[in-house]
């Protein structure tokens, strides 16, 4: 408000004091008429039914009076109480929201920065065992806090049924981020299975190798697909001389081809260079 209108409203010419000039005045004006009227006041043809009407009208308009102050304070109460309610329920969703996002982003983080290690880095499974039950024992600290600091915040706050939806429909998304951070640790498992079978004498630098010959020739279907269909572009591969006659020698040195074909060793290790290609 301008400092303008601030004067105006201060003023002795308002709208309020105008209202009450004129009430006042048509109050002194009706009373004058009445103290110089010649009004005579006769009980005689007054009776109990007149009076009972009497009664009864002043009954109704007091009735009235005190249905329109119990209104008005029970309106007034309504409304304060729905912008606390309003105040609250903004306060609970932003610790929600501050406190979980940045859990979250922590883990997110995280598996990012571990996920790089393992594709840069030769693959150490003794560590990666350890990091994977580190891993695990952070996130089931993370799904404790986050059940008990939801339980604690819905019996405090007495949350209305449609506010709980829209509060457990966040905390919902929250957990569909968690999950996500629980699939990149099943992928780490994954990783460690296929590490300890018979393809840990293969170098790792040579499936970043194979996998960044042949990015882009292979989608994410033929990660499970069964050794046949993966000899069959193997040979498209060889035709197309995505590799070279040396890759081929070291692959039959590594028995991961023989006689043109993948082993099935060679198809573990085709599967990983596809997986990491994608």
């Amino acid at each position: 408000m301008s400092k303008e209108e601030n004067n105006s409203n201060k003023g002795f010419l308002t709208l309020v004091n105008i209202r009450d000039i004129l009430i006042v005045a048509i109050l002194v004006i009706a009373t004058w008429k009445l103290l110089g009227a010649d009004i005579s006041i006769t009980l005689e043809s007054f009776s109990f039914t007149d009076l009972l009407s009497v009664l009864l009208a002043c009954f109704a308009i007091a009735l009235s009076v005190a249905f329109y102050f119990k209104a008005t304070d029970t309106s007034n109460m309504f409304y304060d109480n729905s912008y606390k309610f309003t105040k609250e329920i903004s306060e609970i969703l932003g610790r929600i929201e501050s406190g979980f996002g940045e859990k979250l982003k922590h883990i997110d983080d995280g598996y990012t920065g571990l996920r790089d290690k393992f594709d840069k880095m030769p693959f150490d499974v003794d560590r990666a065992k350890e990091e994977e039950k580190k891993e695990k024992e952070h996130i089931k600290e993370q799904e404790k806090e986050m059940n008990k600091v939801i339980l604690n915040l819905i019996e405090k706050a007495r949350i209305a049924d449609d506010e709980k939806e829209q509060v457990i429909s966040q905390l919902e998304q929250s957990g569909k981020e968690l999950d996500r951070s629980k699939q990149e640790l099943r992928r780490l498992q994954r990783d460690i299975n296929r590490v300890q079978s018979d393809i840990s004498d293969v170098p790792q630098d040579f499936i970043s190798y194979l996998a960044n010959r042949i990015e882009g020739r292979f989608s994410s279907k033929y990660i499970n697909a069964p050794i046949r269909i993966l000899n069959r572009h193997f040979k498209d591969v060889v035709d197309e001389e995505m590799i070279t006659s040396g890759d081929i020698d070291f692959m039959t040195q590594h028995d991961l081809v023989s006689a043109g074909k993948l082993t099935e060793k060679g198809a573990k290790v085709l599967r990983l260079a596809i997986e990491k290609s994608i």
